[in-house]
């Protein structure tokens, strides 16, 4: 299920790493824009940056249908953490899969937990 960058991350590490990227996006999805903030620690993306944005973009945010929640991963290449750049399509209510997507870097930590920084949400 990981696209790239498997060989870093254990068979039992990989299904929390997939349900933190879900988190991430339900938390966009339900507009909680400070949880956001918090999570990354205030990095890159402000809570009404996001905000912003997806009030921009001008639809309903909804998290993608069952068996359609994909990510596009790739590893960064770092002597000193196991990170990755990943993309996350968004699906909106009026559109289905849309052209706006969730960019983040997520690091994993040593105790088998995740860091995210939210680099941007950006129309393809």
């Amino acid at each position: 299920m990981l696209a790239a960058g498997k060989s870093e991350m254990t068979d039992r590490e990989e299904p929390r790493f997939w349900l933190f990227l879900r988190s991430t996006m339900q938390l966009l999805v339900d507009k909680e824009y400070r949880a956001l903030e918090q999570l990354s620690g205030g990095r890159r993306l402000s809570a009404s940056a996001m905000e912003y944005a997806v009030s921009d973009f001008g639809r309903t945010l909804m998290m993608p249908p069952d068996g359609s929640f994909f990510a596009d991963v790739v590893p960064i290449a770092s002597t000193t953490s196991i990170s990755w750049s990943i993309v996350l399509p968004l699906y909106s209510i009026e559109e289905g899969l849309s052209d706006l997507s969730l960019e983040l870097t997520v690091e994993k930590l040593d105790n088998r937990l995740f860091s995210v920084e939210i680099e941007d949400l950006h129309v393809r």
